[in-house]
């Protein structure tokens, strides 16, 4: 029973040992996802909400043209 708890202990210890950075360097050095950096930038979506608007405008004057054709033939 003693070996058995030994080998518990020790693979515990192990497992835990490894989950741990190997240094205080390292610790320091990861970056985290929400840390911001100055080389970071990130990019414009000034074209991205321009196509959206103008896919939206597009999807909105056929719902109105469909509206129509459709009130017109009743």
């Amino acid at each position: 029973m003693n070996k058995m708890t030994d080998t518990f202990t020790s693979s515990r210890t192990r497992s835990a040992a490894g989950n741990q950075p190997a240094s205080a360097a390292e610790n320091q050095s990861a970056s985290r996802p929400g840390d911001k950096t100055a080389e970071t930038k990130e990019p414009s979506l000034k074209g991205t909400f321009i196509a959206v608007m103008l896919l939206g405008g597009f999807i909105i004057a056929s719902w109105v043209l469909v509206l129509a054709l459709f009130l017109s033939r009743n």
